[in-house]
């Protein structure tokens, strides 16, 4: 006898269709466990490579202001070179400027620098290269005076300071040098003028006057200015000067 239909009953999953089941979930589970974990791994790592490359740039940046800042001590160094080795030595004073030096240097003042130099302190100096630029400022200050009875010696403190910066970067860099200077003036010695030579000459003649003499200057290592040959426009000597 035949029904109109019948009746499938479906068996139960084995044991070993249920692992696989279960194999497969796991799997699933754990590989994306495991990518979020890479995931966070790869965001740490970017975050940490952008904090590694922004104290690496902060670092180059320090460095360059550090180049700058230093470069503006040289090239202050050298403007007050410049300044120095161009100046008309000896520079000559009547009677009255001697006097008004002399006061102003017993006040503090710095004005024997400036008539030596040529310029009102501070000096300024600034230049640039690329990407940087630096700048310095020149300054004089009296640290002692020593007083005879035809001249005084006064000795300032030279004190030099540079800035450094970066284009397109909000920080600096800054750097210091300190010197001094010795300035005689008044009627002096000869021992104070040791190259002095006393007489008029044409600038030929001045270039090969220590060739044509057999003079050989040596420089000092005490002093920064360089040694040479001091050419008086007029005679500074009087005639009964004893040698």
């Amino acid at each position: 006898m035949k029904f109109p239909y019948s009746l499938k009953i479906r068996g139960s999953p084995s044991p070993g269709s249920r692992k696989k089941r279960r194999n497969k979930g796991a799997t699933t589970l754990v590989s994306v466990f495991l990518f979020i974990i890479f995931f966070t791994l790869g965001l740490s790592m970017l975050y940490f490579t952008g904090i590694y490359l922004r104290i690496s740039a902060y670092k180059k940046n320090s460095t360059l202001l550090d180049y700058a800042s230093e470069n503006g001590i040289k090239h202050g160094f050298h403007h007050l070179l410049s300044l120095l080795t161009q100046s008309s030595f000896p520079v000559l004073l009547s009677q009255e400027d001697l006097e008004k030096l002399w006061i102003d240097a017993l006040n503090q003042g710095s004005g024997t620098v400036e008539k030596l130099i040529g310029q009102t302190p501070p000096l300024q100096s600034a230049e640039d290269w690329e990407n940087l630029e630096w700048k310095s400022t020149t300054d004089f200050s009296l640290e002692r005076m020593e007083e005879n009875e035809d001249y005084f010696k006064a000795v300032y403190r030279t004190r030099i300071l540079s800035e450094g910066k970066i284009d397109h970067f909000k920080h600096t860099g800054t750097s210091s040098f300190e010197a001094s200077l010795g300035i005689f003036t008044g009627h002096l010695p000869l021992p104070s003028i040791p190259f002095l030579v006393d007489k008029k000459l044409e600038p030929e003649q001045k270039e090969n006057f220590a060739e044509k003499n057999h003079i050989t200057l040596t420089p000092s290592q005490k002093n920064l200015l360089p040694s040479q040959l001091v050419y008086s426009e007029e005679n500074l000597l009087p005639k009964d000067a004893l040698p």
